[in-house]
């Protein structure tokens, strides 16, 4: 009977020790689960912005990339230039080589940059193509005539634009940048 007697003790005292977890074991356990939970949560939040800042960042340096480029592109290329206002220049082009874009604009409307040229094509005069995309706003542009007596023509251009993208990028932190060149025309060297 001792050995009997001794398997049921041990039995008791099993079945009377409280294995459960108590409410503050429980109610620690919650809080260090929500504290973690808490910093993984956050951590998603700032990557996203950051990631958002990041390709607004990336859409404004292409759109400024882009608009430099054909600008410099097309005024280095064509044979005169006219500027109708600060914002707006028509550039005129050798007519046996470039008639069909003869003559060109470039110009802002609605917050775009754009580009017409000559009567025939896809962005003629009368039905200009945007540049920059929907996502950048192009706040102005400022044409300067830098043409020196008995020199080549020369333009210099500033052109600023701001990111009207995402709003949660926008709302702390306004992307806006700016870029300057000076051009002469090609051919008039």
């Amino acid at each position: 009977m001792g050995k009997l007697s001794k398997n049921f003790k041990i039995k008791e005292y099993i079945l009377d020790k409280n294995n459960g977890e108590t409410y503050v074991e429980l109610l620690i356990y919650i809080a260090v689960l929500t504290i973690f939970m808490t910093g993984i949560i956050m951590y998603t939040l700032i990557s996203q912005k950051q990631r958002l800042y990041a390709n607004a960042m990336q859409e404004v340096d292409y759109n400024l990339a882009l608009l430099n480029h054909k600008i410099e592109y097309e005024v280095s290329n064509c044979s005169s230039f006219t500027i109708n206002s600060s914002d707006e220049i028509t550039l005129n082009y050798d007519l046996s080589e470039d008639a069909y874009k003869d003559p060109m604009t470039i110009k802002i409307e609605n917050g775009s940059l754009e580009l017409g040229y000559g009567s025939t094509g896809a962005c003629t005069n009368l039905t200009p193509c945007k540049l920059s995309t929907n996502l950048v706003n192009v706040n102005s542009i400022n044409f300067e005539d830098l043409t020196i007596p008995n020199g080549a023509p020369t333009l210099r251009y500033t052109i600023d634009v701001v990111y009207s993208g995402n709003s949660m990028v926008n709302s702390e932190n306004v992307i806006h940048k700016s870029i300057s060149n000076t051009v002469t025309v090609k051919s008039k060297l």
